[in-house]
């Protein structure tokens, strides 16, 4: 499936849309509005995620292999650099990061250009299944961002992945390795979501030191 905008928003609605057609869905796509949390969906092995639109900068089909410059000692989830418009973007596995397994790039494999504060990387996705949307109330975005990097730190004074998160009893259902990069849980139909926050991926001592 080929991308024909180059919004992020618009592209997640073209992914909705084409997911829709292959499963057969004649619902109606959803309808952005001022009240909706929104992201893009994706799946890593079992765990459903969502990253916030807030936080993509712009969505890229995953076939950048050939333009990728390999760097030389970093670590394996660190897949190089590539150009984006004449600046170097780096590129992470994001399976890989978190369960030390590489990615199989599919049709269905996004890299996903994320911007927090000064931070761009692309992140590359597996398996994207399109925009997700849910009802929540307004929210104090500096706060939360607070909360986010406090939580880091006191994460980094521990073991790497392995820390707690206060979402609920439903915070059960995401792999261990992933709870402490997840700062809220949505469940649709039964089906639980974690939102991947982008603030403590992107102070994640770990991940902001990719050389061995």
């Amino acid at each position: 499936m080929q991308a024909s905008s180059t919004h992020p928003l618009l592209i997640l609605k073209e992914i909705d849309s084409a997911c829709r057609k292959i499963i057969g869905k004649n619902t109606k796509p959803v309808q952005f509005d001022e009240n909706t949390w929104s992201g893009i969906g994706f799946r890593i092995f079992n765990d459903e995620l969502v990253i916030q639109n807030i936080y993509i900068n712009e969505i890229l089909n995953a076939n950048f292999q050939n333009r990728l410059s390999r760097v030389p000692g970093a670590k394996p989830w660190f897949l190089g650099l590539i150009s984006l418009r004449g600046q170097p973007l780096p590129v992470i596995d994001l399976k890989q990061y978190f369960f030390n397994e590489a990615s199989k790039p599919t049709e269905n494999s996004r890299l996903i250009v994320i911007k927090h504060k000064a931070h761009i990387s692309g992140l590359l996705l597996e398996q994207v299944h399109g925009l997700k949307q849910f009802p929540v109330d307004v929210e104090n975005t500096e706060e939360t961002e607070k909360t986010d990097t406090k939580s880091v730190d006191d994460k980094n004074a521990g073991n790497k992945r392995t820390g707690n998160i206060n979402t609920g009893n439903k915070s059960s259902d995401i792999d261990p390795k992933l709870r402490h990069f997840v700062d809220r849980i949505f469940v649709d139909q039964g089906q639980v979501y974690g939102n991947l926050s982008i603030s403590r991926l992107t102070n994640d001592k770990d991940f902001a030191n990719a050389a061995r």
